[in-house]
């Protein structure tokens, strides 16, 4: 019996699970409700969970922040359920009405396509049920009211595609012929030379494509002569080259593949590193979208007010003289920095569940990095709110002025306190009321009560020991914890949705044209931009701007001095 079809999406995943015991009758009528909502659904709009779970089962569930599905992934998925849900309630020829149901090759003669036709209309909503026939051999049948519901939205495809004539021996020479002549001439790589000859015979894009790989893998002589899947070393290699801002068309130049299979297995190494964000304990799941008693986020942050993207280190004895007495942030600021904070997180974990498991769009990667990217913005500038808070909870703490604390002892326990801030930002509510002060407040306190009772000799609190003042000098830094509150901001020891520490140190030499090329992409000074976004405010397109900020990147790396 064939396996399964696998759901990407999590919460049909996870209903999928708790549906499986149901009985079978009501199997039967959430089968034929998400056939109907198959219907319904439009692949530009976006669909809450609690929604979702309604039309499927009627049973309408509370979620105080229910998980976003994008039509277009649900539409590709919804098939996939009822396939499970069939086989769950355990679907038999018995229970077939022939008259009510199509068979495979009977739906392939109605409307004159392939099963690859077939297959592919299944993930844009057409509806099939598993059944179990003699023997226990599986096979799918497709409800007719589903079949004439599909046909009635998508008439003139179904037309197109009925009118599809295969490529016979004279067109397969002529475009085998033409490919050799644009690479002879051009230069050109298969995929552009089958770009171009999909538009000129009016076929598909990867149908031309394949064709011309089948002929290479034949010939004794090829046309392009591409190697075959890319090794795991060449895709270390590429995504290494991603990393560095080199450009992808001299990546493909080095390994002799062309410029999109670069492209693809960049955006693939892009898309398994936010996966691991929504696997990864403590990380983006269990703040985002696996969270379930956030409040429902009610208005947006005021970022572009914000000092976006300072940064947090600098002198330590400078930070408490200058902290002591700022003014913190007010409640209705406050709140809706950490409601922001919470609706991008929830957005994103959705985002990158509903990645596909190869050939994410760039645009989608790009809108789930940026969105991080802001959420990191604003976790930080929650952090820097509490720093004074810090410093007068420590002296409090630890009975005395902080200047009066020796900076090998001091600066380790201030670099704890903010992460110990950070972690109240995690778990703060606001729309359970209160501030994030309060839960600050006592993880600060927490830790600065077990240093000192951990570190009393080095404080000097012991027995018969002298209190020494002022013994906290300039030049002791703290670090830059602005570029660490989240898992997110680095991958293995790199910069990752981050500018490293070269390239920071480098923008105020380089242009300025470069330079806010940067500062909007990364939200240096305001809301960080996506690739389109960045491209509307300078009038040029994505790929330009694209371009544009890799070499900003390589640039400012190159101007930026040496670290201390």
């Amino acid at each position: 019996m064939p396996r399964l079809p696998r759901l990407r999406i999590g919460v049909l995943d996870e209903l999928a699970k708790q549906l499986r015991f149901a009985p079978r009758e009501t199997l039967r009528r959430q089968l034929e409700r998400t056939e109907h909502l198959a219907a319904e659904i439009d692949p530009a709009l976006n669909y809450p969970e609690d929604w979702l779970v309604f039309r499927i089962t009627g049973y309408r569930q509370e979620i105080d922040a229910p998980a976003v599905v994008v039509g277009g992934a649900l539409l590709r998925e919804l098939s996939a359920l009822v396939e499970r849900l069939s086989a769950a309630a355990g679907l038999t020829e018995r229970d077939l009405n022939r008259e009510r149901v199509l068979t495979l090759p009977e739906l392939r003669a109605r409307w004159r396509v392939s099963a690859k036709t077939v297959e592919r209309y299944r993930r844009r909503g057409l509806i099939a049920r598993r059944i179990a026939g003699e023997r226990g051999r599986a096979y799918l049948v497709f409800p007719l009211a589903a079949v004439e519901r599909f046909e009635a939205a998508g008439r003139e495809r179904l037309d197109a595609a009925a009118g599809f004539t295969r490529i016979d021996g004279a067109l397969r020479a002529r475009i085998v012929r033409q490919a050799a002549a644009y690479r002879r001439r051009l230069g050109w790589s298969l995929n552009r030379a089958a770009e171009r000859l999909a538009r000129r015979y009016s076929r598909g894009h990867e149908t031309v494509r394949q064709l011309l790989k089948a002929h290479d893998a034949k010939a004794p002589r090829p046309i392009f002569g591409e190697p075959g899947p890319p090794s795991a070393r060449e895709r270390r290699l590429i995504d290494l080259a991603h990393w560095r801002a080199i450009e992808p068309g001299e990546v493909a130049k080095r390994l002799g593949r062309s410029s999109a299979a670069v492209l693809r297995i960049t955006n693939d190494e892009r898309a398994k590193r936010l996966r691991t964000l929504v696997a990864r304990a403590g990380a983006l799941a269990a703040r985002g979208g696996e969270r379930k008693k956030a409040a429902p986020p009610r208005a947006a942050a005021p970022p572009e007010r914000l000092p976006l993207g300072a940064p947090g280190g600098g002198d330590l004895l400078e930070l408490i003289a200058t902290v002591r007495d700022a003014q913190p942030l007010t409640l209705a600021v406050e709140r809706a920095i950490a409601e922001e904070y919470r609706r991008l997180l929830d957005g994103a974990a959705a985002a990158i569940r509903d990645l596909p498991e190869h050939g994410a769009r760039a645009q989608r990667l790009d809108a789930a990095e940026t969105d991080l990217r802001l959420a990191a913005r604003l976790k930080a500038e929650l952090v820097r709110s509490q720093v004074p808070l810090v410093v007068r909870t420590l002296a409090a703490t630890l009975g005395r002025p902080l200047e009066e604390v020796r900076g090998s002892v001091l600066l380790p326990l201030v670099m704890a306190s903010i992460a110990a801030v950070g972690a109240a930002v995690e778990g703060f509510e606001p729309g359970k009321g209160g501030r994030l002060a309060g839960p600050a407040g006592l993880a600060v306190t927490r830790l600065a009560t077990r240093f000192v009772r951990e570190h009393s000799a080095e404080l000097g609190r012991g027995p018969g020991r002298a209190r020494a003042a002022l013994r906290l000098g300039t030049g002791v830094i703290l670090p830059d914890w602005t570029r660490s509150v989240e898992p997110w901001q680095s991958w293995e020891g790199r910069a990752w949705l981050e500018l490293d520490a070269a390239a920071r140190r480098g923008m105020g030499a380089i242009a300025a044209k470069p330079r806010r090329v940067l500062a909007l992409r990364h939200g240096i000074g305001g809301r960080p931009r996506t690739l389109a976004e960045t491209a509307r405010d300078l009038g040029t397109t994505g790929m330009a701007a694209a371009r544009m900020e890799r070499r900003a990147i390589r640039e400012s790396r190159r101007a930026g001095p040496e670290a201390p």
